[in-house]
């Protein structure tokens, strides 16, 4: 039994309205070229999502009051964040702002994106601060 892509917009669009929070995710496009190590060439980064719901929380465990249950292997990063699945998010990608249902900013660095993983409805990200 295969999922239409309208039952998938419309499972995306419950747990977007479940998320309390709102982000901004830089990305820094590829050139097209390399340099002469043969390594890629990036642009600088760029607004990719603006206002992109989520949900985020620091190791103190809660979220908006939620109290968050995550695999062992989440321990020791300091910012998690939760996406809905489909969101276009790599890990070379950095979050710039944070903000509450108030328009409050819950992050005063750039995030940057350690490891991205499925988890049910959402997409989980490790975050660490930027250097």
């Amino acid at each position: 039994m295969s999922i239409s892509d309208a039952e998938i917009r419309s499972q995306r669009a419950v747990v977007e309205r479940s998320f309390m929070d709102s982000c901004t995710i830089q990305r820094r496009p590829a050139l097209g070229t390399s340099d002469s190590y043969n390594e890629p060439q990036y642009g600088p980064y760029a607004v990719h999502l603006a206002a992109q719901p989520c949900q985020f929380w620091t190791d103190a465990g809660s979220s908006g009051g939620e109290v968050r249950t995550l695999p062992r292997d989440y321990v020791g990063f300091a910012y998690r964040m939760a996406l809905p699945v489909g969101t276009d998010v790599v890990e070379n990608d950095t979050i710039t702002a944070v903000i509450n249902q108030l328009g409050e900013s819950r992050i005063v660095n750039p995030l940057n994106i350690v490891s991205i993983q499925h988890f049910g409805t959402e997409l989980v990200l490790q975050l660490e601060e930027a250097r």
